[in-house]
């Protein structure tokens, strides 16, 4: 295979899973976002427990979100592949802990 053909291809994979990642993220965080509002229509936990469990929601998704570009850099750009991949890493990690702590912050202000 022709080596400039297979860099186009790797640059255009990249892209691709970047564009396909986001995609998803924002799929996900449009659906989400209805279903933090409606966690509280039985009025049970505080209006600001649902507040913060909204934003640290959407916040966690949008950074889990936004760790796709570095993975679909990490792709074509091997001089810095480990610190992409990394960077994807925390990315999705702090994301998920920002949701499930926001979770939690809703879920410990429920009565009972």
């Amino acid at each position: 295979m022709n080596e400039n053909l297979f860099r186009t291809l790797r640059v255009l994979g990249g892209l691709l899973l970047a564009m396909i990642w986001i995609a998803g993220a924002t799929m996900i965080v449009s659906l989400s976002l209805m279903g933090t509002l409606m966690a509280n229509d039985a009025s049970q936990a505080s209006a600001e427990a649902q507040t913060k469990m909204v934003l640290l929601v959407l916040a966690g998704q949008i950074l889990a979100g936004s760790a796709g570009v570095p993975l679909g850099l990490s792709i074509f750009w091997r001089t810095r592949r480990k610190l992409l991949l990394k960077i994807f890493a925390a990315l999705l990690g702090i994301g998920l802990l920002l949701v499930i702590l926001g979770v939690y912050v809703f879920a410990s202000n429920l009565p009972g």
